[in-house]
């Protein structure tokens, strides 16, 4: 028979094990989740140079009388357009891809990618749907 001593150094050994594997385990299982995850950010900047542009293009090929409405930054609806921008950006979001909204004129992400151009296309083409109505 086994003293009380012998038992407990036993289970205090067991139980070393155990954690060890344990932790390990969460390690290899959890640790390489912050390398699966995508990152894409909008530049506040970034889409306020792109609709500069626009009304630009828009101006020179349409000329501003015919659409001013249509030639205003958003659209003149600037509170709706930062709405809408944040919907859009959020549909690209899911468990494994982040969205990141930056308002500086640079954003660096590790597996990351700038959608910032692909925002302003869905937002131009939202704001004038919601302009037609």
């Amino acid at each position: 028979m086994m003293s009380l001593n012998m038992k407990l150094t036993y289970i205090a050994i067991l139980l070393v094990i155990i954690g060890f594997l344990s932790g390990w385990l969460g390690c290899l299982f959890l640790g390489n989740l912050a390398g699966s995850v995508r990152v894409l950010f909008v530049s506040e900047e970034a889409l306020v140079a792109l609709e500069e542009e626009r009304i630009k293009n828009l101006s020179e090929n349409h000329g501003m009388e015919n659409s001013r409405v249509a030639g205003s930054i958003f659209f003149g609806k600037p509170e709706l357009a930062i709405k809408k921008m944040e919907q859009i950006a959020g549909s690209f979001a899911d468990k494994s891809t982040k969205v990141l909204i930056v308002s500086n004129k640079k954003g660096y992400a590790r597996n990351g990618a700038g959608i910032s151009d692909i925002i302003h296309k869905e937002l131009v083409k939202v704001l004038s749907a919601e302009k037609e109505v």
